[in-house]
Order: structure tokens, then sequence, then C-alpha cells
């Protein structure tokens, strides 16, 4: 109000300041990839299970990212969890069991998770989630 704006304005103006904050973070991704990303994301991505299926590659984020909006990424990842719109942050465990949802409806997991069975899903084998913190990635993930 003190600039003039209404509050709808104002958050149309804020939703728009923050998307291109958003385009310039993805934009800027892909000069600051470590070392053989690609090429290890280029393996995982040829992985198979025991049966024969695509394993499913998932970002899970405290952040505010998404490889998808990344052009050199975006073929990698089937899926990305991000905890904020889960309403809580790694490692709880409600981040992880939103992965586990999006995994079992995603077309290439048809049929190989039941989410509807129990209420303490099982991962299984169709999706690898990579992560840079040991206790947050891991350790969370696999309890």
């Amino acid at each position: 109000e003190y600039n003039g704006f209404s509050s709808s304005k104002a958050e149309y103006f804020a939703k728009q300041a923050f998307e291109i904050w958003a385009n310039a973070r993805h934009d800027a991704i892909p000069q600051h990839l470590a070392t053989n990303v690609l090429t290890c994301l280029d393996q995982i991505s040829r992985l198979k299970t025991s049966q024969g299926h695509r394993v499913l590659i998932g970002a899970i984020t405290d952040g505010n990212s998404d490889p998808r909006r990344v052009e050199i990424l975006r073929g990698y990842f089937d899926f990305c969890v991000n905890a904020e719109a889960v309403g809580v942050s790694k490692p709880d465990k409600r981040v992880y069991l939103e992965a586990i949802r999006q995994v079992a409806s995603h077309p290439a997991a048809a049929g190989l998770i039941d989410v509807d069975s129990t209420t303490d899903l099982e991962a299984g084998p169709f999706w690898v989630h990579v992560g840079d913190d040991f206790v947050k990635d891991i350790v969370a993930a696999k309890d």
C-alpha cells in the first residue's frame, strides 16, 4: 500500500519477480555441476531392475529447484519432490512417502507399487534417489 499497489498487484509482481529469479537460478545450474554428474546420471538412467523394469530417477529437495527445469538434466529425472510443497523438510518421513507416491503414480511404475494396500509403503527397487547429505538423504530415506 505504501508504494501505491493493491494487494493483488503486489502479489502479481512478487510472483513475476520470483519466477525471474527461479529461471536465473535454473539457468545457472549447468555451469556449477560437479565433475561427471552427467556421466553418472547417464549410467544410472540405464539401470534395470532384476525384472527388467526401468529404474526411475527422482530429486528430493529441501530447496526450490527442480532438475526438470534444467535442459541438460531434464531427460534424466522422472519426478521431483519439493519439501516445501510437502510442508516438512528432510529428514521427515513424509517427504520420502511423497516420493514413493510419485513413483507409484508414474506411468513407468504402473502396477509395481500398490499405494493403497498399506500405510507403511515399500519403495521397492524401482527408483533411485541420489543425495548429498548422508543423514538427511541416505539414512532418512532408508528409515
